[in-house]
C-alpha cells in the first residue's frame, strides 16, 4: 500500500487543458459567475459565503459540458433565459425557468451543475444584488 502510494505521488502531473467554450456560450459562465461574485461581496454570514464558494467550484460541471457540446438545445434555451433573467435582476423568473428545466431534462444531464444553480438564483434573490 505504501509503495503504492509512492508511486502515485512520483507521477508526473499533466496539466489538462480544457476546450474553450464555444462563443454562443461564453455569456453563461460570465453570467454565472458574476452573480456568484456579487453574491459574494453582499454575503456577511460564513455559512453563505461557503455554499457560493462551492456553486463557483461545482458549476464548473457546466462549463466542462458546454465545452463537449452535451448538453441538449432544450437545457442550453434554458440556461440562456436564466441568464437574461438574472441580467435583468429577475431571480424569481430564472427560479421558474430553472424548475421547468429541472422537470423536463434529465436528471442525469442536469444533476451535477442545476441544483447549485438554483442555490446561486435563491441567495441572489435573498441578498438583493
Amino acid at each position: 500500500w505504501y509503495y503504492f502510494f509512492q508511486h502515485v505521488q512520483s507521477l508526473p502531473t499533466e496539466k489538462i487543458t480544457k476546450k474553450p467554450i464555444p462563443d454562443e456560450h461564453l455569456i453563461l459562465k460570465t453570467t454565472f459567475e458574476d452573480l456568484i461574485q456579487r453574491c459574494l461581496s453582499s454575503a456577511t454570514d460564513p455559512q453563505t459565503k461557503r455554499k457560493l464558494d462551492d456553486a463557483s467550484k461545482r458549476l464548473e460541471f457546466l462549463y466542462d459540458k458546454l465545452r463537449e457540446q452535451t448538453l441538449s438545445p432544450t437545457i442550453i434555451n434554458g440556461l440562456h433565459n436564466i441568464a437574461r433573467s438574472i441580467e435583468t435582476r429577475n431571480y424569481s423568473e430564472g427560479l421558474t425557468i430553472h424548475t421547468h428545466i429541472v422537470s423536463t431534462s434529465n436528471f442525469s444531464e442536469t444533476s451535477a451543475f442545476m441544483p447549485v444553480l438554483k442555490v446561486v438564483l435563491t441567495q441572489a434573490n435573498k441578498l438583493g444584488v
